[in-house]
């Protein structure tokens, strides 16, 4: 499923009792403790090319056990995007009154990426729970 930072940050939370979305500073916790942000995107994503286009030059090899599949992307305004290309994880962290900050993983682009500006809070992205 995709959500909105809304529904993410919503009182009533998405994840179940002993786990909640992950802060900013969660994220950056678990990419620097996997070697930063190369070897995170090694590390994260899902083996082979059955849900991920093919590309890029180095070899996942998912041994984190996170399992990053390209879930793409919900438009504010249109439909969806990016399925098999990206996958975007929505942070907890607010950056201002219409962004926040989200992780993101291209096929061809071989880092686990923060960012806050290319969705609003609007868009629908992915989200992963983390145990408390």
């Amino acid at each position: 499923r995709l959500y909105t930072w809304y529904a993410v940050t919503d009182s009533r939370s998405i994840c179940p009792a002993g786990w909640h979305v992950p802060t900013d500073a969660d994220w950056t916790n678990l990419i620097n403790s996997l070697g930063g942000d190369l070897e995170a995107f090694i590390k994260m994503k899902e083996v082979g090319f059955t849900y991920w286009m093919a590309g890029g030059t180095v070899v996942a090899t998912n041994s984190s056990g996170f399992n990053a599949r390209p879930g793409g992307s919900r438009g504010e305004k249109f439909g969806f995007g990016g399925i098999g290309i990206q996958c975007n994880w929505w942070s907890a962290t607010e950056y201002n009154a219409t962004a926040a900050w989200y992780r993101q993983m291209f096929f061809n682009v071989e880092s686990v990426q923060r960012d806050f500006m290319a969705y609003t809070k609007k868009y629908g992205l992915s989200v992963r729970c983390v145990k408390d």
